[in-house]
């Protein structure tokens, strides 16, 4: 190899290293290597869970009550409300069987009759059930509306189904001639909480309390009142609000 050939190549190799190490000079940025790895996003929330995920479905099982040997005197025997209860044991195949058709039936029934469960298996509720006569499971008790005694617990003797228990306890409130709630909308919560599932829900607009006055307005609710009470077994939800809010 000649001396000029050789230069030539020391020329090459010395360019190749500037090349591959470049210095920043003045203004000049020094060259940023690309990354193959896509930056990662996180998910986007939305009023029904989170993009890309099943929304979670409503849990309905808030509307029983869970009762004991402390709470109960003060919760039914003391309240003049309707109640349906149901006496089970953890380990009842027939209280399986019932507890969704339970569940959905107070569901359905919310404001209009209180469902409530009592563990009857559990030793500090066993007095609580030898109150009640109650020697299998699951053993159904109800109240009617009004005063309360121990004399006066009906026992359920019909189909362990949501439709049956609908129906008595639409006739248990007819009986009674109790107003179905009528709800008044003042915060979202009010109507997102109770216009779930299957169900139809009216919304009345009633004039500012400022463009009438309090006779008018309690007028107004009477009637829609008892335009809910004709339509108790409806599936209708019936809620107002005034106007300008």
């Amino acid at each position: 190899m000649n001396k000029v050939t050789a230069g030539v190549k020391k020329r090459i190799a010395g360019n190749k290293k500037k090349v591959e190490k470049p210095e920043k000079k003045g203004s000049e940025e020094t060259p940023k290597i690309k990354s193959d790895k896509k930056k990662e996003t996180p998910p986007k929330e939305t009023a029904k869970g989170t993009k890309g995920q099943k929304a979670k479905k409503p849990k309905i099982s808030d509307e029983v009550i869970v009762l004991n040997s402390k709470n109960f005197n003060k919760m039914v025997m003391q309240s003049p409300d309707i109640w349906m209860i149901e006496f089970y044991a953890p380990w009842c195949g027939h209280c399986k069987k019932l507890e969704p058709e339970w569940k959905a039936a107070a569901h359905k029934l919310k404001g209009i009759v209180k469902f409530g469960k009592v563990n009857a298996d559990e030793a500090s509720n066993k007095d609580l059930a030898s109150r009640f006569s109650v020697n299998g499971f699951p053993t159904i008790k109800y109240f009617k509306h009004g005063k309360k005694s121990d004399g006066k617990a009906k026992t359920y003797t019909g189909a362990r189904e949501e439709s049956s228990l609908v129906e008595l306890g639409y006739k248990l409130a007819d009986k009674s001639n109790i107003e179905p709630d009528i709800l008044e909308i003042y915060n979202q919560n009010i109507y997102d909480e109770n216009c779930k599932g299957k169900k139809i829900c009216v919304i009345t607009f009633v004039p500012n309390i400022y463009d009438t006055n309090k006779d008018e307005r309690n007028k107004l609710l009477g009637t829609l009142k008892a335009v809910a009470k004709k339509n108790r077994k409806s599936p209708l939800t019936f809620f107002w609000l005034q106007a300008g809010e």
